[in-house]
C-alpha cells in the first residue's frame, strides 16, 4: 500500500488531480463497497484452521507434468456442503496440496480459503470455488513467464453482491543440499487480490502492461443513493523476485453503473487502458523501476 500511495503521490506533482482523490479514497473504498454488496447485520466469520481435507471434492489434478515438478504432486480442492436448509455454510473451501518436500517426504498442506478487506476485521470464508486452472504469469525477466497455479474462490453473505479473491501458487525448486536428501521442491503462494463483484483482473505478458498484474474494483464515494454511478480504483503490480509489487494506483475519471444501479461494464480495465497508460508514462517517464 506504501508504493501505491507512493506512486500517487508522484503522479499528483505530475498534474494528474485524480492521484490526489486515490489517495483518499484506498483508505475508504474498500469498506464502504462493503457496505454496499454486504449485509449490515453480518457478524464475524469464523475461519476454520487449516486441517484435513472435508466437504466436497470440486477439482482433482495432477500438477508433475505442468510444472515439472521433481516427485509427483497432487491438487485436490473441496467446498463445503451446503446446510440442511440448502443455503451456503459459514464455512471455507480447502485447498490440499499433496507431494515430497526437499526432504523425500511426501507431506499433505490444507489450506482453507479465506479473504481479508483492509480496514475491516472480519475474515470471510470463501464457500465457492469459481475456477482452478494452470496458466502462465509473468517472472522478472522481461517477455518471460512461468507456470502458476490460479485458483479464484468467492464469498456471498446473502447480501447483492460478492467477494472473490485470486490466489497465486508456483513451484519452487530446491538443490540438494548437505542438510536434505534433495533436489525437492514445494509450492508457494506469491500473491493474492480480492475485489467485489463487478472488478476485474488481469496478467499481462504482453504489451506496454507485459510483467503487470492488474486488478479493477469498484468503490463507493458519491451520491445520495447507492444505487449512483460509482468509479473503479485501479492497482497495477509488477513481479519482483518473491510476489507482485504495487507500482500505480488511480481512481477513474468517469463513473460506471453499480451492481445495485445496474449492470457494472464489461472489461472496466480495458475501457481505461488508456488512462492507465497516461498514468504510467507521468509517475514513471523512464519506464517502470527495476
Amino acid at each position: 500500500m506504501a508504493g501505491l500511495a507512493s506512486s500517487s503521490a508522484r503522479a499528483a506533482r505530475a498534474g494528474d488531480p485524480q492521484a490526489f482523490r486515490w489517495m483518499r479514497a484506498a483508505r475508504v473504498g474498500p469498506l464502504l463497497m462493503l457496505l454496499v454488496i454486504m449485509p449490515l447485520y453480518a457478524a464475524p466469520l469464523e475461519s476454520p484452521a487449516s486441517g484435513s481435507p472435508a466437504g466436497r471434492l470440486v477439482k482433482d489434478m495432477a500438477l508433475a507434468s505442468a510444472f515439472r515438478t521433481i516427485g509427483d504432486w497432487h491438487l485436490a480442492v473441496y467446498e463445503p456442503r451446503d446446510t440442511p436448509e440448502g443455503s451456503l455454510p459459514n464455512k471455507a473451501a480447502q485447498l490440499c496440496l499433496t507431494g515430497p518436500n526437499a526432504a523425500g517426504t511426501v507431506t499433505q498442506d490444507c489450506i482453507a480459503l479465506t479473504a481479508t478487506v483492509v480496514g475491516v476485521s472480519t475474515v470471510y470464508n470463501l464457500q465457492t470455488v469459481d475456477s482452478v486452472v494452470v496458466t502462465p504469469i509473468p517472472t522478472t525477466v522481461p517477455g518471460g513467464s512461468e507456470p502458476a497455479l490460479l485458483v479464484r474462490a468467492s464469498f456471498s453473505g446473502g447480501g447483492s453482491g460478492t467477494l472473490t479473491k485470486l490466489f497465486v501458487w508456483t513451484y519452487v525448486r530446491v538443490d540438494a543440499t548437505p542438510f536434505n536428501h534433495g533436489p525437492g521442491g514445494f509450492f508457494m503462494e506469491v500473491f493474492s487480490s480480492v475485489i467485489a463483484n463487478g472488478g476485474e483482473q488481469r496478467f499481462f505478458l504482453s504489451g506496454p502492461l507485459a510483467g503487470c498484474f492488474v486488478s479493477a474494483e469498484q468503490v463507493f464515494l458519491a451520491g445520495p443513493t447507492m444505487t449512483d454511478p460509482q468509479p473503479f480504483n485501479l492497482r497495477v503490480y509488477r513481479r519482483a523476485d518473491v510476489g507482485f509489487v504495487p507500482v500505480l494506483g488511480l481512481l477513474t475519471a468517469r463513473a460506471y453503473p453499480t451492481v445495485r444501479g445496474g449492470d457494472p461494464p464489461a472489461n472496466p480495465i480495458e475501457r481505461e487502458m488508456a488512462r492507465v497508460l497516461r498514468a504510467r508514462v507521468a509517475v514513471y517517464p523512464c519506464g517502470w523501476p527495476r
